[in-house]
């Protein structure tokens, strides 16, 4: 199982009502959920999980603290995470939570946006060494 710890309680922000953001795939997701409810533990989604219309994560308390799963759909947005994780971790700590979110989404979408160039590369390149197809 692979996952990323992130959010303000890994590169700072946090407030003692701070979540902690764990993002994983969705097979890896789907299976610690199954393991949560198999073993009596209640799985919600948060307020804010319903206000940014995330279909796929849950949240469940641990000791008093709320432990956020987010679904990463694609190998490429589990790596955006990772990327934007990062980046965060080296910026200073930026205690307004709308600023960190955007300075975070500044990063996850820098790295969407190579990755689908690079993508797009890889693709005509594959095209063009096609013996078949006619360039």
């Amino acid at each position: 199982m692979e996952y990323i710890l992130t959010g303000s309680r890994v590169y700072g922000g946090s407030t003692d009502d701070s979540d902690l953001d764990i993002v994983m795939n969705y097979n890896d997701a789907l299976d610690f959920k199954h393991e949560l409810t198999s073993n009596g533990i209640t799985i919600s989604k948060t307020i804010e999980q319903e206000e940014y219309g995330d279909q796929g994560g849950f949240y469940f308390d641990l000791f008093g603290i709320e432990i956020n799963i987010i679904i990463a759909e694609s190998e490429t947005a589990f790596a955006a995470w990772r990327y934007a994780t990062g980046e965060m971790f080296c910026e200073q700590p930026i205690a307004d939570r709308d600023q960190r979110v955007k300075q975070f989404n500044f990063f996850y979408d820098l790295y969407m946006e190579k990755n689908k160039l690079e993508d797009a590369e890889d693709a005509f390149e594959n095209i063009t060494d096609d013996p078949d197809i006619p360039f």
